[in-house]
């Protein structure tokens, strides 16, 4: 499934901030001098660079409800959602983003744009926790010759280099830069959106049926074999339809799935 231009555009941004980010990171560790009120100033005000960055990179994507590049990659995917049931509910308007519509894309908004905080307060405390490594370093080396001063806030360097500015760490301790982070939860909260807006349309139009249409992943990647075997199975939104199992998880299964959810009708029991 390819990406949305709304996942884009959010993706764009904290792609951005993270180059500018590690920029400033590197040019405070390259001075790398015995340290000086001078040199603490510098580096003090990369800080203060860096969280102005990240400032507006929060102004920008999380903002408030109604703006902000989350709030669009939600109602985009909601929407499309919607656009998706409506095809099988028929009428003459499709429904607007109001009722419980709009309570439900409000709640999506909250848990992405809480994921997407915590990620930049992350690299807010490791630009913090990397200058003062540096600066701690400098200061125990500080009577030794200058290359192997110099040769610690390389390694240092070279570190944030390769590994680039994290994110997010998760339970298996991988550690994630900001923008792989981002591209993960905010296409996975994409596919939420869409299930959730196709189910509660279904809801609204009496329909309880809906079978699972397994796609490749947010980035065009093959299914994974669990979600191969789910594809083309029906299921009771309720449980209250005979004869068919609960919907006890709708998609996304795992992060960037792509799989959806359509309506199931069964013609023979309609007519």
């Amino acid at each position: 499934m390819p990406a949305s231009p709304e996942l884009n555009a959010l993706i764009a941004l904290f792609t951005h901030a993270e180059a500018l980010v590690e920029k400033e990171l590197l040019r405070a560790i390259a001075r790398g001098a015995a340290p000086s009120a001078s040199l603490v100033r510098e580096r003090n005000s990369r800080l203060s660079g860096i969280r102005a960055i990240l400032a507006h990179l929060r102004k920008e994507t999380i903002g408030t409800e109604g703006s902000g590049a989350a709030w669009d990659l939600v109602v985009a995917g909601y929407r499309e959602g919607l656009r998706s049931a409506h095809r099988t509910t028929g009428g003459d308007v499709a429904p607007s983003l109001g009722g419980i519509h709009l309570r439900a894309a409000r709640e999506l908004y909250s848990a992405l744009t809480g994921n997407l905080d915590a990620a930049i307060a992350h690299v807010g405390r490791q630009a913090e926790d990397t200058l003062r490594k540096v600066s701690l370093q400098e200061i125990l080396v500080g009577q030794l010759a200058g290359r192997r001063e110099a040769a610690n806030a390389e390694a240092i360097a070279e570190n944030l280099r390769s590994r680039g500015v994290e994110g997010f760490t998760d339970r298996r301790g991988r550690r994630w830069s900001l923008s792989d982070y981002t591209s993960m939860v905010a296409a996975t909260t994409a596919q939420e959106a869409n299930s959730v807006a196709t189910m509660n349309r279904l809801a609204e139009a009496g329909i309880d049926t809906v079978k699972w249409m397994t796609r490749p992943t947010v980035g065009q990647r093959e299914p994974c074999e669990r979600c191969k075997r789910l594809d083309g199975k029906v299921y009771s939104m309720t449980g209250q339809t005979e004869g068919l199992p609960l919907l006890e998880e709708a998609p996304p299964l795992h992060p960037r799935c792509g799989c959806i959810l359509v309506a199931h009708v069964d013609m023979g029991a309609a007519a």
